[in-house]
């Protein structure tokens, strides 16, 4: 196996292409070129004297390449060779393979991307010049290695959450909701230790949302210029301030309370557990004006409050369909 099983996308390597095929590349870099590779049942493929872009988009219909950096010579393999290469500092050997395509929140093709040496957050990677939405590994400022989705397009917001279509479940224990959970290119919790991490400097955060047509408004956003939780010592109590928004504010209300899981009771709601009660974890008081860790249902439901519900814009018996929570430094 690699010394370190992490994706990499040096787009340095690409500055002399533009014309190449998007999906998910795994980039491993400086490998020991392994028996597979010189196996020819591996290599289906080779063309010389071509750039590592053009590598990628030659070998995309197949499961993997070798890029040999020195000659400029591009393998294509038949298969996913992962039968115990060991790294090789300045060999020059780049071996990548590419997933299956998914999609993002507003339905685009993605890339993971692992730059070197990590940034604390979106913004930090978007002031660098990385441009692309997709999946980071980003490092905040006391924290460790996290991967995220980043929305460069609209300037560098880290995702924290995203509920888009009911795969994931959100109804978790207090020790999910701290380590986080879910699939960054689809529905997850980034994790309560990292959302600390990330707002221990001055931090705007971002709620955008969509129906499933069948109501008005079909969309909604909200923006608080100022928010930050507490550590685990203070259940990760809320402070956030400064709403603009164009459907109602359903969250200055939470502020100054203590998170709540489904096993972890830090709310003022008597002796009744509002995660239970409302199906999903929150800063809730007793309890919500919005529960974006709700139960996902498709848009109207007949239970009180326990859906993905932003009562200011929808009530307490519509769930959107798409929510999402971003966070970047002000």
């Amino acid at each position: 196996m690699f010394f370190r099983l992490c994706l990499v996308w040096l787009l340095t390597e690409f500055s002399n292409s533009e014309n190449w095929t998007p999906g998910i590349i795994n980039v491993h870099t400086d490998v020991t070129q392994i028996s597979g590779h010189t196996n020819q049942t591996l290599i289906y493929k080779t063309v010389p004297g071509i750039s590592m872009p053009e590598c990628v988009s030659e070998c995309f219909s197949g499961a993997s390449f070798y890029f040999i950096k020195h000659n400029y010579t591009c393998h294509c393999n038949s298969f996913i060779d992962d039968d115990g290469s060991t790294s090789k500092t300045g060999s020059g050997i780049m071996y990548g393979y590419v997933l299956e395509g998914f999609k993002t929140f507003t339905f685009q093709n993605f890339k993971k991307l692992h730059v070197l040496p990590e940034e604390k957050d979106c913004l930090a990677l978007f002031e660098k010049g990385y441009i692309q939405d997709g999946v980071y590994i980003i490092q905040p400022a006391g924290g460790t290695s996290v991967e995220a989705w980043c929305d460069m397009t609209n300037g560098g917001w880290t995702v924290v959450q995203r509920r888009q279509d009911g795969t994931e479940n959100f109804y978790r224990t207090w020790q999910d909701y701290v380590e986080g959970f879910g699939n960054r290119t689809g529905e997850y919790w980034l994790g309560l230790e990292n959302i600390y991490a990330l707002t221990r400097v001055q931090s705007s955060l971002r709620f955008e949302m969509e129906t499933f047509g069948d109501i008005l408004p079909t969309s909604a956003y909200a923006v608080y210029n100022t928010f930050w939780i507490d550590d685990e010592s203070s259940n990760f109590q809320l402070h956030t301030s400064g709403f603009s928004g164009d459907c109602g504010d359903s969250f200055t209300v939470q502020n100054g309370y203590l998170f709540t899981t489904i096993d972890r009771d830090n709310d003022v709601y008597n002796d009744k557990n509002c995660a239970v009660e409302f199906g999903g974890a929150w800063w809730h008081k007793a309890c919500h004006q919005s529960n974006l860790n709700g139960r996902y249902y498709a848009g109207n439901h007949s239970s009180f409050g326990d859906g993905i519900n932003w009562d200011t814009c929808w009530g307490y018996n519509y769930s959107v369909k798409k929510a999402m929570m971003k966070v970047k430094r002000n």
